[in-house]
């Protein structure tokens, strides 16, 4: 790991020219005992965020560096690193961009468009897409453009893989099981990981178009959006076959990683009046669209004929049954606030797909019918007071969020905790509802 330790000097020391890197140490405290427990319970947060401005364009760069050492590892994000070039009714922009056309995406912790940073469990943190992006404006209506043929997938968190078994340095990732039931009898599984090359994965073709119109009628200024996106999930999937090796006594999984395509459907209507904020949207993802010969991808029935289906008797021990199911979704959210207070009201809802997920890739809905809220306040000079709450009606999952911050020039210090209820199997949080924390962060701004 001598490289990590470089590149953290690096950053460090660049960190010095800086006002808008900053430097964090980070320590949590279970609450419970969660069936995945890493070694790590603290770390170091290197943060830089950044406006750059050349004669010939402009650059921004937002970077984030998490050094372990307990297991002398890191983990790293380049959320953004684009270069722009505008004008009064055009940008052209190259690199790694957040899209911004859906805005329950954050709050509600989903990864369609933009991808989720995941160093943490309820991280909000996005990832952008890599590519060219495009906006015109034509009086009252904006025109979105984003292609490329350069595909980054989402690399956190880290699954590891080595002598059969599958481990990962995030406590809150899901890892398949070890033993399954093989007549009768309990017998472990072994991990084989087929990674393809490089290449193969990256080069991917990606294009979505967005039209959106404004206007305003006195104070209150209202906008319409539509959108069309075709480009690969943001997480490579695993299709996995196995057998059970009489010789050795343990069932074989063979994985192979594969980029699946997915389409996007989506309108959002958004209204702004004073401090007063509102988006509702609604969103079709459908991971078995082909769209015309270069962008061929195997039709559902394809897929699902492709791959073989393993499971034992208990189904809790071993599954293989990759899902390609259509989600459609609506959300609504109202924001209101200034500087020194402010509070949202959001709402998920989920028509269909809402399928049971397997061992590997695919993964029940986050939410089907849930409420949250969300609030901060300013308390003095140096204080502020933030929460989050999510539950959903459907499944009775519970997730809350608070911290306090001190703050004060350069130097900041938080305490917080994350809580999770969730007592149902086929709840996506039911596999980390032991993963309480309460945690504290002293950090630095340069």
């Amino acid at each position: 790991m001598r490289i990590a330790k470089y590149l953290l000097l690096l950053v460090f020391v660049s960190s010095q020219t800086f006002a808008d890197t900053g430097m964090s140490f980070e320590r949590f405290e279970r609450l419970n005992e969660p069936l995945n427990r890493s070694e790590v319970d603290y770390w170091v947060n290197i943060r830089h965020s950044k406006d750059y401005e050349y004669t010939w364009a402009d650059g921004h760069l937002d970077l984030d560096l998490r050094f372990y050492s307990q297991k002398n590892d890191f983990l790293y994000s380049f959320s953004e690193f684009y270069l722009t070039n505008k004008n009064s009714v055009e940008e052209y922009s190259v690199g790694r961009k957040r899209l911004r056309w859906n805005t329950a995406e954050r709050f509600w912790l989903l990864e369609d468009i933009n991808s989720n940073q995941s160093f943490s469990l309820l991280g909000e943190k996005q990832d952008g897409l890599f590519g060219f992006h495009h906006t015109r404006k034509y009086k009252k209506f904006t025109l979105n453009i984003f292609a490329s043929y350069m595909y980054i997938p989402q690399l956190n968190p880290v699954v590891d893989s080595e002598d059969g078994k599958v481990s990962s340095k995030a406590e809150w990732v899901k890892l398949p099981p070890t033993k399954t039931v093989v007549f009768d009898e309990v017998v472990p599984i072994s991990y084989q990981i087929n990674m393809p090359e490089v290449y193969k994965i990256a080069l991917q073709r990606a294009l979505g178009v967005r039209v959106k119109y404004d206007d305003k009628i006195k104070d209150l200024a209202y906008s319409q959006a539509f959108y069309l996106m075709y480009k690969p999930e943001n997480r490579v999937r695993v299709n996995a076959t196995a057998y059970y090796d009489v010789d050795k006594s343990k069932v074989i999984v063979e994985a192979n990683p594969i980029v699946n395509h997915h389409m996007i459907y989506g309108t959002e209507f958004n209204t702004s009046f004073k401090e007063i904020n509102t988006s509702t949207g609604l969103v079709m993802v459908d991971p078995t669209a082909a769209w015309g010969k270069d962008f061929l991808v195997p039709g559902p029935d394809q897929l699902r004929g492709n791959l073989k289906e393993f499971s034992s008797d208990d189904p809790d021990f071993f599954k293989v049954k990759p899902n390609y199911d259509k989600r459609t979704y609506a959300y609504t959210n109202w924001n209101v606030g200034n500087e020194k207070f402010g509070g949202s009201f959001n709402y998920f809802y989920l028509f269909n797909g809402a399928a049971e997920g397997d061992d590997f890739y695919s993964e029940t809905s986050k939410w089907v019918n849930a409420v949250g809220l969300a609030g901060f306040v300013k308390m003095g000079r140096f204080f502020t007071l933030e929460s989050k709450w999510r539950y959903d009606f459907d499944r009775n999952d519970n997730l809350l969020s608070a911290s306090l911050t001190y703050g004060h020039r350069q130097f900041w210090t938080s305490l917080g905790v994350e809580m999770i209820s969730s007592r149902r199997k086929e709840s996506y949080w039911s596999a980390y509802r032991a993963n309480d924390i309460a945690f504290i962060n002293v950090g630095y701004i340069f």
